[in-house]
C-alpha cells in the first residue's frame, strides 16, 4: 500500500483532495500510512458514510 500512497502523493496537485474507501477495520492503519506520506497536519478530516437500503425501496430512484 505504502508505494500506492507514495505514486498518488507525486501526482496530487497541491491543492487536491484525496479521498479513499475502506473498511473500518483498515481505517488505522491507513490513517498511520497517510500521515508518513502526507503529514498528519495535511489530515482535514474523516467523512464516515454508510450504505443502507430497504428491501422495498430497491429499484427506486429518488
Amino acid at each position: 500500500m505504502m508505494p500506492r500512497l507514495q505514486i498518488m502523493k507525486a501526482m496530487l496537485k497541491p491543492s487536491g483532495v484525496l479521498a479513499i474507501c475502506i473498511d473500518d477495520n483498515e481505517l488505522f492503519h491507513l490513517g498511520m500510512m497517510l500521515d508518513e506520506v502526507f503529514g498528519e497536519k495535511n489530515r482535514l478530516g474523516i467523512i464516515n458514510w454508510e450504505k443502507t437500503t430497504s428491501k422495498n425501496q430497491a429499484g427506486e430512484f429518488r
